[in-house]
């Protein structure tokens, strides 16, 4: 079971827990967590494998009313990679496998630190792959990533 920085076990009801206290009983945040809560086949012990920061950013974006960025899938990254690297910018291409909102499939996803709305599908990793702007460079995943990032590209 992954670990909060709390130490307690990352379910959906640790972290309702965390997020009624923070943000009160009836905030937003804590509304968004009771309805994944009674949508989850292990309810309140199901399993939360988001990162804690992007999760944290997450929360608090709900709480605060600041929009959450819907996904527009592309059939390539490329231009919407070098439009950020255009401004100036060092934008990452994330790969997931299986994602939450994409469950069997793989998705690349640009990040500028946080995640870009563009995002790319495929149904293997060879075909997301296809998909990145060329001359990338694959820097891996670091350990503490969430179990479902495959990659990073820069």
């Amino acid at each position: 079971m992954k670990k909060m920085s709390t130490g307690e076990d990352s379910t959906l009801g640790n972290w309702l827990k965390m997020t009624k206290t923070v943000f009160g009983k009836d905030s937003k945040a804590a509304l968004f967590l009771e309805e994944k809560i009674s949508q989850a086949e292990k309810g309140p012990e199901e399993e939360v494998l988001a990162d804690e920061g992007q999760l944290v950013h997450h929360l608090r974006q709900i709480h605060f009313g600041a929009p959450v960025v819907e996904t527009e899938i592309v059939e390539n990254l490329s231009e919407a990679y070098y439009a950020n690297v255009a401004a100036a910018t060092l934008p990452l291409i994330t790969i997931y496998n299986s994602p939450a909102d994409f469950k069997g499939k793989y998705v690349a996803r640009i990040h500028n630190p946080n995640p870009l709305k563009y995002a790319a599908v495929a149904d293997s990793l060879e075909g997301i792959r296809g998909k990145l702007p060329q001359g990338l460079t694959n820097i891996g995943r670091e350990p503490a990533d969430a179990l479902v990032i495959v990659e990073t590209w820069v």
